[in-house]
């Protein structure tokens, strides 16, 4: 369909449309619709949480891999926050590969005594952390987590602890199910329908990259963003599109 200055919408485009349609049905609250509505009104509302289901799917299927541009970024902290802010309005995204161990780390530092050990309780407090985020995310086979006692100076020995200790368990499906929805709701709350969608990604180590994040890109690229270096829509947008051509 034509929009107002005569061009068609992609397919993206249009699905997203969809989307946003069906969520203010869903979004909806109950005590504004009449009560002689109701009924009706239910049955519009699951008809549209099913919908919102169905096309957040096709848009994963029609943008992991092949719409998404994988930005490896390391460099200094000012940079890398003007690259953020960066993705933030022009048409890309930022995601971190150590988010589900970074937010079980934070909440695991206020179990800590002064020694800051690894011990029962908090560990217990990490199974049920995890567990419910298996949960949440349908992971039905849910192997036990190997309980050890050690200390944890830092909140990155936390991070790196609960890493080991759930990809001992689950492998990195835990992880690649929670990026994925972070990068389609991403895609969806800012409308992105351009035919690359560029991905910031920090805190990302080789591993990390062998066994899963190069998946969910057509194209990586590795940036380090020193001192020095430019941070600009321009200077980006440059970077991307030589690494496209070869």
């Amino acid at each position: 369909m034509p929009n107002e200055n005569n061009e068609v919408k992609n397919p993206i485009g249009l699905i997203l449309d969809q989307i946003l349609a069906a969520k203010k049905t869903v979004d909806t609250p109950w005590d504004k619709v009449d009560f002689r509505m109701r009924e009706g009104f239910g049955i519009a509302r699951n008809n549209a949480e099913e919908m919102v289901q169905k096309l957040t799917n096709d848009i994963r299927k029609l943008s992991i891999p092949t719409r998404l541009i994988g930005l490896y970024v390391t460099g200094t902290a000012e940079n890398l926050a003007a690259l953020r802010k960066l993705m933030e309005t022009e048409g890309g995204l930022a995601i971190n590969a150590n988010k589900i161990y970074n937010d079980i780390a934070k909440d695991l530092e206020i179990t800590y005594g002064s020694d800051r050990l690894m011990k029962i309780h908090t560990f217990m407090q990490l199974v049920t952390l995890y567990r419910n985020l298996a949960e949440d995310f349908d992971t039905i086979n849910c192997p036990p987590l190997n309980y050890k006692e050690v200390e944890c100076p830092t909140i990155k020995d936390t991070v790196n602890y609960v890493k080991k200790q759930i990809r001992g368990a689950l492998g990195d499906e835990l992880t690649v199910k929670i990026l994925t929805k972070d990068i389609v709701d991403g895609i969806i709350k800012h409308g992105l329908e351009g035919k690359y969608i560029p991905i910031m990604v920090t805190d990302a180590s080789d591993d990390d990259k062998r066994l899963f994040l190069n998946k969910f890109f057509t194209k990586t690229i590795n940036l380090n963003l020193t001192e020095t270096t430019e941070v600009t829509k321009e200077s980006i947008s440059k970077t991307i599109k030589e690494a496209l051509t070869q």
